[in-house]
């Protein structure tokens, strides 16, 4: 997952909070992030990829609870009032470290969420106050139209182009299809994810996938895949 914060105050203090892990010796107020933008674009990078931050607290998504262990946090320079712009320079940076992330590890489109989206109860955090978020999905999507895992069609071997999500069963087995990723397919069918949007799942020899309309192909959760029984 890719989650996007606010910091509520200035880049130099929420960099001094965010590099002491125990401001005033309490441990109740542990609190990290992976990536902190400031709003002229610097990235600081603070906690590495591979390593959990402490930054998501209480929160749950698509059935997901340790979502510090599962995410890469993302803090905006920003006062987090509503009104205190994202500025031109800001978006951008964030907009390629999200796109870089989610090509680096395959992150589902899905899974980059604002705080505001997982907290729980719903309501504790507001962050990132005021971000377009909207225009924010749309540009990351487009952004992403060059990942072959990602794309709406498929090119294929002979020249011909499959769509996503449109007798990819038939395609994978007689083309190829993502044989050459690695993914052999074996089932296809239509169904609801577990948001209740109508979807294409793949289940394929090493992943399960699942084809939305607007986003294109993407390896789907494990916790989902279970839930809609197509892996035990």
């Amino acid at each position: 997952m890719l989650l996007l914060h606010a910091t509520a105050g200035s880049y130099a203090s929420a960099l001094a909070w965010l590099c002491n892990p125990l401001p005033n010796g309490n441990p109740d107020k542990r609190v990290s992030t992976n990536y902190l933008i400031r709003k002229d674009g610097h990235i600081d990078q603070l906690v590495d990829d591979g390593q959990a931050a402490w930054h998501a607290g209480v929160a749950r998504w698509n059935g997901e609870t340790a979502i510090n262990d599962i995410s890469l946090g993302v803090e905006l320079e920003n006062a987090n009032d509503g009104r205190d712009p994202y500025p031109p320079a800001q978006y951008n940076a964030l907009l390629n470290l999200a796109s870089a992330k989610i090509a680096e590890y395959h992150i589902p489109l899905d899974n980059v969420v604002r705080h505001l989206d997982v907290a729980i109860p719903k309501g504790r955090k507001t962050d990132p106050a005021g971000f377009p978020w909207d225009k924010f999905k749309a540009d990351l999507l487009a952004s992403i139209q060059t990942d072959p895992l990602r794309t709406h069609t498929i090119p294929a071997a002979n020249g011909k182009v499959v769509r996503c999500g449109s007798g990819m069963a038939v395609y994978y087995r007689d083309e190829g299809g993502f044989a050459e990723f690695g993914y052999g397919q074996t089932d296809e069918a239509r169904d609801t994810d577990q948001m209740g949007r109508a979807c294409t799942w793949l289940r394929c020899e090493r992943a399960v996938m699942k084809y939305v309309e607007g986003e294109g192909v993407h390896l789907a959760l494990v916790s989902e895949a279970k839930a809609k029984g197509w892996i035990g």
